[in-house]
């Protein structure tokens, strides 16, 4: 697995994708889904799920949703990290946080070789 940017990343079919959600200044209250289906965690704490890529089109889709306690400070947020089977290392992904108006990540995974060089300029 590669990253592309912290909400796109290159996979290979079959990969499994680790997704770790770390939460800070709040509890844990993370839901994942994958293609649109809720996956639930692998592990409790810290929140882990693991995401299978069956590159569907050419691309899996995920979406982190969280949510926050009513008495979590302001700089209450969720920190998103990905690893792949397949190797790459671990990646950081975008921040979750309680002052934003949107409590989620979308995340795309790109299995297809064309829509990944359609989407990164060739690169």
């Amino acid at each position: 697995m590669t990253q592309i940017d912290t909400t796109t990343y290159s996979v290979t079919v079959g990969e499994n994708v680790t997704v770790e959600v770390q939460a800070f200044h709040t509890g844990n209250f993370v839901q994942v889904f994958l293609n649109g289906a809720e996956k639930q965690p692998s592990t409790l704490n810290p929140p882990t799920f693991v995401l299978p890529m069956a590159g569907a089109n050419g691309i899996d889709s995920a979406r982190v949703s969280c949510q926050f306690a009513n008495e979590a400070p302001d700089n209450a947020h969720y920190q998103l990290f990905f690893t792949g089977s397949g190797g790459g290392g671990k990646f950081t992904g975008s921040d979750i946080i309680k002052v934003s108006a949107v409590w989620h990540a979308d995340i795309s995974f790109i299995s297809d070789p064309a829509l990944l060089k359609q989407l990164t300029g060739g690169n």
